[in-house]
């Protein structure tokens, strides 16, 4: 019976020990499935992620620009050039690209018969320096132009020679091939301005009759004038031999300091025509102003071809215009040029506008007076003749409207000694659209009313 129960105490110690081994095994399998698996994660992260980055970098470098303006009208140009849309030139990695990106444009001011250097326009645009401007240049391989317009010429050091043959009125461009891309300079000709002060040659003011320009005013002079007037303006612009109206960007004029235009300029559809040498005139070409109204913008009638044709082959194209607007007292000076100037001072009108107004109650006239001035009003005299049935005025008060000048005595009304049925003020100055108010009573003396006697605004007797 002992050996039975010894048995069968071997048997379960033994199956323990198996279920015992069992979890082991079953664990140890869980844990080296688990580090296989972080393992295999690592190997494909480290495989995956260089291609994805691949693939970033591939689109980033895809969605670069790399059109070069070539083909884009002189209208899209224009506007480039004027800054409504600018495309900024950036490098990469010290390589000096010439791409344009979506925020700028290349540009280089030429002349006739100037010779420029490749690496030196490099510099210029800020896409070289000094020390490394010929290997910049040196990693250019190809350089197009209008052979109408340009010479270009490789030099054996590796630097290329432009030259501009001729005059050009409109915006030619070269291309330069670099590590197999193309990349667009544009070459606007110095000959032409946009900016028409250079090509002013006429400013007359005229105020109150007389006419103001640079050649009768010596100096500083001074001028009086009202801010409420409109004033005529006079000017002249011919072309140069040496400079010339552009022809296809807008043109700009910087109206002299003192002389701001209406606030109605643009909605008038203001239009000027322009005369040529030779021969025919060209119409219609808009004006308009900036919201400072001390600018002028002109653009030229490019629908009229025929005349517009004659216009861009002139040599001495002329136009004038003709304009009104207010001068600016708050600055007080109309400048000619840097040594020639009016100073503009508010005009003395003696002018004023008086309104009177009585209330009646028992045996006492109630008066109200209001002195307006129409521009700047200096030494006024005001008297009120009430008639001889009114005694000596009382209660005067006298007050500016809006509280003006309150403790300037520079325009303190001064109070007459009073009399019976008159009263005189004096108005030492008032400014335009200054308002006086005067206020007083005076009583009515029954034994001096006539037998025919009246009791009117102005007088009683």
């Amino acid at each position: 019976m002992a050996d039975k129960i010894n048995t069968l105490n071997n048997r379960k110690k033994t199956n323990n020990r198996k279920k015992a081994n069992k979890k082991r095994t079953n664990k140890f399998v869980v844990v080296t499935l688990y580090g296989l698996l972080l393992l295999l994660m690592v190997f494909l992260s480290t495989k995956i992620r260089p291609q994805i980055m691949s693939a970033e970098a591939e689109q980033e470098e895809q969605t670069e620009p790399t059109e070069c303006w070539a083909g884009v009208s002189y209208s899209d140009m224009d506007i480039l050039l004027r800054g409504e849309l600018t495309l900024p030139v950036t490098t990469h990695d010290g390589s000096y690209q010439l791409r344009p990106t979506a925020t700028g444009v290349l540009t280089h001011d030429t002349s006739a018969n100037e010779t420029i250097l490749l690496s030196d326009l490099l510099v210029e645009l800020g896409l070289a320096n000094d020390e490394n401007a010929l290997e910049a240049a040196n990693q250019v391989t190809d350089i197009t132009g209008s052979d109408q317009h340009f010479t270009i010429t490789k030099l054996s050091d590796g630097d290329w020679k432009i030259f501009t043959k001729r005059s050009f009125d409109t915006l030619e461009q070269i291309t330069i091939t670099k590590n197999g891309e193309d990349f667009t300079v544009i070459f606007k000709d110095s000959l032409y301005t946009r900016n028409l002060n250079e090509l002013c040659t006429k400013v007359e003011l005229n105020i109150n009759g007389r006419t103001y320009n640079a050649d009768n005013v010596w100096g500083e002079e001074t001028v009086y004038v009202s801010p409420k007037k409109l004033y005529a303006l006079e000017l002249s612009f011919t072309e140069r031999p040496d400079k010339q109206f552009s022809n296809y960007e807008e043109l700009e004029y910087t109206l002299p300091q003192g002389f701001i235009l209406p606030e109605y300029f643009n909605e008038m559809g203001y239009s000027l025509s322009i005369s040529m040498d030779m021969g025919g005139i060209l119409k219609d070409n808009p004006v308009r102003t900036d919201d400072s109204r001390t600018k002028l913008y002109i653009r030229w009638n490019q629908e009229d071809e025929e005349k517009f044709n004659y216009f861009r082959r002139s040599s001495v194209a002329t136009f004038t215009l003709n304009l009104s607007g207010n001068l600016d007292l708050e600055n007080g000076r109309f400048i000619f040029d840097t040594d020639k100037e009016l100073k503009l001072r508010q005009e003395n009108l003696h002018n004023a506008i008086v309104h009177k107004s009585v209330t009646y109650v028992p045996y006492t006239m109630m008066y109200e007076i209001r002195v307006v001035s129409d521009g700047t009003t200096e030494n006024l005299l005001l008297t009120d003749e009430m008639g001889v049935a009114l005694k000596t005025p009382e209660n005067v008060t006298i007050f500016y409207a809006e509280n003006r000048h309150v403790g300037n005595n520079e325009y303190k009304p001064v109070l007459h000694p009073l009399e019976e049925g008159r009263m005189v003020i004096s108005i030492p100055k008032m400014d335009d659209e200054d308002e006086l108010i005067i206020q007083y009573s005076s009583e009515v003396d029954i034994n001096k009313i006539q037998v025919s006697g009246k009791a009117t605004l102005c007088r009683t007797e």
